[in-house]
């Protein structure tokens, strides 16, 4: 067993910007992350350290030399399969061993929020997410002709980005009707804004690239179904209401070989409800997110939340929680009394704070995500549950997300539910008019060797 004084568990922008944070006040830290290179999604780094990076990537790789600069040790390809409010217990290349804390910050970011629509599992039918990881880290694109759908500012800085590849943009499709939700909040929208020239610039930029190459840009539709037999050879596409709800007579079939589709975040709190953090349901941050205090320490002393794990806010947001969240684990494993924050972080932090009220009132997700699966459409892929199955458990008296996961052994797979589990949830919600309760998060998160466990 080893030890340190702050742990802190993902190298994304929150992550690095909490494990620098806390070296400089003098604890010793110890940064895991499951990849190779720290950065994220969000900094994600080339593989080859001869390709030229973006300004975005350059920046996530002096973030992280300062990281290490300031002392911070780095453990990559290191993932959390089980923890304590003391402990957590690690896998390093099918190698388990255990790290000692007095504090920890839980800067495990979010994972895309997966629409189950028919033809959904055809090859050729990829998250966002992944598409954008393809192009960062390989510049591979997946396709020939890409159709982008979904919600939220991601598909279109995906489709920016593949305009410059040798790779037709079928078009982008953004679920929400954008200048009718910016009219309908318009409070919400000016504060928001504020302060986010750099944004706004990017947005700007994004879709000038795309009118520039005649991409048609729609609002208000949606992806409804992919279409071929062994792979995708088409999409069908429909307008959209209000609440998500494809339109009758609205459909059309749209050629394409490759689907990039993204719908929001959820917010990846595993390990925080695997140590015993409290969670509350906040479907405007994208789903459960812990309980925090101002200094953003979880209901568990000395366990501290910041990022996306604990509410979807962006990079921006992360970077300013991480900073608070490093400095206040150190003075908790310090013994030190929490430093008040500075005027620069009370600033940003507001800052953020109202962008994520409007990210939240523009992209959050609609009801008509639950109306796409069909009878036999797949909603989990690792047990190959469908929505008849799901739904007929939920007929025959399963009233709970954790009792339709029993019954049917949705979420069992390797993915522990990550994919399934969020669209299960809301499917479940909707029929029983029971309102939600987090599902008991159970180790190992991740596989590990069967004999490292018997070791342990």
């Amino acid at each position: 067993m080893t030890a340190a004084d702050v742990v802190v568990v993902g190298a994304g922008p929150a992550g690095l910007a909490a494990a620098a944070a806390a070296a400089r006040a003098g604890a010793s830290t110890v940064l895991v992350d499951a990849y190779e290179r720290p950065g994220g999604q969000y900094f994600r780094q080339p593989a080859s350290v001869t390709r030229n990076r973006s300004g975005v990537q350059e920046r996530g790789r002096h973030l992280a030399a300062r990281a290490l600069s300031v002392g911070v040790e780095f453990r990559p390809h290191t993932a959390v399969w089980d923890a304590t409010p003391t402990d957590l217990h690690l896998v390093t290349g099918g190698t388990v061993s255990t790290l000692a804390f007095r504090a920890a910050v839980v800067a495990t970011g979010a994972h895309e929020r997966v629409a189950a629509f028919p033809g959904w599992t055809l090859p050729g039918v990829y998250a966002a997410g992944a598409v954008q990881a393809l192009l960062k880290e390989h510049d591979l694109v997946p396709g020939r002709r890409v159709l982008v759908a979904g919600s939220g500012p991601l598909p279109l800085v995906v489709a920016a980005a593949l305009v410059h590849r040798p790779v037709r943009v079928a078009g982008v499709l953004e679920a929400t009707r954008l200048a009718v939700e910016t009219v309908r909040h318009p409070w919400i929208g000016a504060a928001g804004l504020w302060a986010q020239g750099a944004r706004m610039r990017e947005g700007l930029v994004g879709t000038v690239r795309l009118l520039r190459h005649r991409v048609p840009v729609r609002t208000g539709w949606g992806i409804v179904r992919a279409l071929g037999d062994s792979e995708v050879e088409a999409a069908e596409v429909a307008r959209l209401d209000p609440q998500w709800r494809p339109v009758a007579g609205s459909e059309r079939t749209v050629e394409c070989d490759t689907l990039a589709v993204h719908h929001g975040l959820v917010p990846n709190t595993d390990v925080l409800r695997l140590i015993g953090a409290d969670v509350v349901r906040r479907p405007d941050l994208g789903g459960w997110v812990p309980v925090r205090t101002p200094w953003l320490e979880t209901s568990i002393p000395g366990v501290f939340a910041a990022g996306d794990c604990a509410g979807i806010g962006g990079a921006a947001l992360s970077l300013v929680e991480g900073d608070v969240a490093g400095a206040a684990a150190a003075c908790h494993a310090l013994g030190r009394e929490p430093v008040r924050h500075t005027a620069r972080q009370r600033a940003a932090l507001a800052r953020e704070r109202r962008f994520q009220r409007l990210y939240a009132a523009l992209f959050a997700a609609r009801p008509g995500l639950t109306g796409l699966p069909r009878p036999d459409t797949v909603v989990c892929r690792c047990e190959e549950t469908t929505r008849g199955e799901i739904d007929a458990a939920i007929a025959a008296g399963a009233r709970t997300t954790a009792l339709v996961k029993s019954t049917t052994r949705c979420g069992m797979g390797p993915c522990q539910g990550r994919i399934c589990l969020p669209l299960v949830e809301q499917l479940t919600a909707t029929a029983t008019g029971v309102p939600p309760v987090p599902v008991t998060a159970r180790a190992p998160l991740v596989p590990i060797p069967f004999d490292a466990v018997r070791r342990c």
